[in-house]
């Protein structure tokens, strides 16, 4: 697994498997409180798979992270 590009408060991640040349484009939704990141100037990043067991591992991790991170700080309740 490798990532490219800027590193600082993107907005933009795209996804790519390596060996099926598949790509898969989303923008960070912010918080209510900060600006439209959709509007600014776009700051890319890519983050390109070279199998699917990276992607399995990262799904893993992200799984954990927001697991002990919930515990920690607690859950965000959205109210639409």
């Amino acid at each position: 697994m490798k990532i490219i590009g800027n590193s600082d408060n993107i907005n933009e991640i795209t996804f790519i498997h390596n060996g099926r040349n598949v790509k898969f484009l989303c923008f960070i939704k912010p918080l209510p409180y900060e600006s439209r990141l959709d509007l600014e100037k776009l700051k890319r990043a890519e983050i390109v798979f070279n199998d699917l067991m990276e992607v399995d591992s990262v799904i893993e991790m992200l799984k954990r992270f927001r697991k002990e991170c919930g515990e920690y700080i607690g859950e965000w309740k959205w109210h639409h």
